[in-house]
């Protein structure tokens, strides 16, 4: 609390200051300290500033699941995803898990070329961020149907299959700012078409984002080469 109230009577803030900040949480892998410091740390774009008002920001709560392997879990929560992806083109949240700093983004891509997403497509990207030490990522994003509860017709009020997303490195995910080798990537890159029903979170009224427009999402990751399936317990 002491740190936060220091924070709100020293603005502007020096990139240095943010950076050491950014880096004492990743330290102490502090990722609720982080949540709490991120608006702080990193203010909306003057796009989803507008776009957000007072509705509130976008959150993640990530638990670190299995030691051994690396294992991880994160709930993510992005306010006014469909608004913000059409006039912005991008949604991105931060969080600290198994001592390292993650990027998951969602973006319109914005390349035409061999074995890329096709231009204008949606998908969900995975990077690590400053400081975190490079790994092998398999992992799997999960977007469970959010039905409306009070839906007289019976078909409507059926669940949908769960959207599900296999985001796996090719090699070594290393940090944005570092230097890469050969098999390893700065980030992981999934087209939301991949998962059958993936494409519908473009749609307008899609049951996959409730009715106070939150997109409610869970990643599960494991820090190890792919095997043959990405299941966290």
């Amino acid at each position: 609390e002491l740190l936060l109230a220091l924070l709100r009577y020293s603005v502007p803030r020096a990139p240095s200051t943010i950076s050491e900040l950014r880096l004492a949480c990743l330290v102490t892998s502090d990722q609720n300290l982080f949540r709490q410091l991120r608006r702080k740390l990193k203010p909306l774009s003057g796009t989803d500033e507008m776009l957000l008002g007072a509705v509130g920001s976008d959150d993640v709560r990530a638990v670190d699941t299995n030691a051994t392997e690396g294992a991880f879990a994160a709930e993510i929560k992005i306010s006014q995803f469909q608004k913000r992806m059409r006039v912005g083109k991008e949604v991105e949240v931060e969080f600290i898990a198994q001592a390292r700093l993650w990027r998951l983004s969602f973006f319109a891509s914005s390349q035409d070329r061999p074995r890329s997403p096709r231009w204008g497509s949606w998908c969900v990207g995975l990077s690590l961020m400053e400081s975190s030490p490079p790994t092998w990522v398999d992992s799997r994003l999960i977007i469970q149907d959010q039905p409306v509860q009070d839906v007289i017709d019976e078909e409507q009020s059926k669940p949908k299959p769960t959207i599900s997303l296999r985001i796996k490195s090719p090699g070594e995910l290393v940090p944005t700012n570092a230097f890469t080798h050969v098999n390893q990537t700065k980030q992981i890159v999934v087209s939301l078409e991949e998962s059958i029903m993936g494409q519908t979170l473009q749609f307008g009224g899609t049951s996959y984002i409730a009715s106070d427009e939150v997109l409610r999402a869970r990643l599960e990751t494991r820090l190890s080469k792919q095997g043959s399936e990405c299941v966290i317990m």
